[in-house]
């Protein structure tokens, strides 16, 4: 798997800041399939590239392997969206998938992660996104464990219509808190709380997606490739 493989943005990406297939890597840099067309290094080049839910995936040891997509003015979202596949071979206790947050409880951090302490969710298996706000962390949290060793497609919107989970497709909670990902000086970072400290995530991840606006729960079945049906309901194929 090497090199750089340009894929055309549709129209109705035009709001999507990065895209990360498990396709795009030369073993030192993972790179961005949307219209941006950024790289980013590898924090340990023993990151893998196996079989994903969609042709390949990126793998994390659990031991040292994390992504740091730094900390652009884009990337202050105060709507966004966020969504990937997983599939964790380990959960412990605040394994984070994504961040955006030094754990300090400044207004504009947030972050994404397993058995999150802030929410009170240990030894569920639950999957929580959290946003914090002043002291005070704003959770959303799956009503159902995240299964080990199976792919999960999982996404969060949020900004000034609340913040959404999304699980598969479907609507999995929410919270009326009006915020996100503004503060300036975290990094972006894949598979870790941040570049410098945290517990590393063990497992696969694929197709992670950032937008810089709300998306429907419609958005979001579609664009995990599931089939939306009327009442609200997604189907999307998960693969073992």
């Amino acid at each position: 798997l090497g090199g750089c493989k340009n894929v055309p943005v549709r129209s109705d990406e035009v709001n999507l800041l990065v895209w990360l297939s498990g396709e795009h890597s030369n073993g030192k840099n993972v790179y961005d399939i949307s219209n941006k067309n950024v790289s980013f290094t590898l924090s340990d080049k023993n990151i893998s590239h196996i079989l994903g839910y969609q042709g390949h995936a990126y793998r994390f040891d659990g031991a040292a392997d994390y992504l740091n997509l730094g900390s652009p003015n884009s990337y202050n979202l105060a709507n966004g969206a966020i969504e990937l596949w997983i599939n964790p071979e380990k959960i412990e206790t605040d394994t984070v998938i994504l961040s955006k947050s030094n754990k300090s409880g400044s207004n504009g951090d947030g972050y994404l992660a397993f058995n999150a302490s802030d929410c009170l969710a240990q030894g569920t298996d639950k999957i929580s996104f959290v946003l914090e706000g002043g002291g005070t962390n704003y959770c959303v949290t799956s009503l159902s464990p995240i299964l080990k060793n199976k792919w999960t497609h999982i996404a969060v919107s949020f900004g000034s219509n609340g913040v959404k989970l999304f699980i598969n497709g479907n609507l999995a909670g929410t919270h009326s808190f009006i915020g996100g990902l503004t503060r300036d000086n975290p990094d972006m970072v894949i598979g870790r709380q941040t570049a410098t400290s945290g517990k590393f995530y063990q497992g696969k991840l694929d197709e992670l997606k950032m937008w810089n606006v709300q998306r429907t729960q419609k958005e979001i079945c579609i664009s995990a490739g599931g089939n939306h049906h009327g009442a609200g309901s997604c189907i999307v194929p998960t693969p073992a």
